[in-house]
């Protein structure tokens, strides 16, 4: 019998090879932790720092109005808060970067010092940030759904740039 862990993982395994199909292209992953311990019981307040983490990374890569930006990067969001469930951090899929930060160096400047100034949720210097190897699928889910079970999907559809 499916444990609610593996059915998690399975869910967010086909979303993911769904997204490839229809043109997601990641280029980063990323991960970086969040400030505020307390939150972490209140579904509610993650989702707006989840939100807020987005809007103040693509203002800075896109400008104010990025919401009206064609071709902005699409990212999946995910949140996982650790074996001892205290230190909630996302885990990032991100495509290409525009200019200045496409390369290893600014995008690692743009995650590790720029968002947590703009952010005030995101720890500074907690970023950790790898090229994807596109032709590894498995390891692309295998980055989001460690920690996913019934409680805890993962992947925030809430904030993640779905392609439908």
């Amino acid at each position: 019998m499916p444990t609610s862990h593996s059915k998690s993982i399975h869910a967010n395994h086909q979303f993911i090879l769904r997204q490839l199909q229809r043109g997601f292209r990641p280029k980063w992953y990323c991960v970086f932790h969040l400030n505020s311990n307390a939150r972490i019981s209140d579904e509610i307040m993650l989702e707006k720092d989840l939100k807020h983490i987005k809007n103040m990374l693509y203002s800075e890569l896109y400008g104010g109005n990025w919401k009206k930006v064609k071709n902005k990067a699409r990212a999946i969001w995910s949140m996982e808060f650790g074996s001892q469930h205290n230190r909630p951090h996302v885990n990032l899929l991100i495509e290409t970067l525009p200019y200045p930060y496409d390369a290893f160096r600014s995008a690692f400047a743009l995650f590790d010092r720029v968002l947590p100034r703009d952010a005030k949720c995101v720890w500074k210097k907690s970023a950790h940030l790898q090229p994807i190897d596109l032709d590894d699928a498995i390891s692309l889910y295998q980055y989001v759904v460690k920690e996913s079970n019934l409680e805890n999907q993962t992947i925030n559809y809430q904030v993640t740039d779905v392609i439908l």
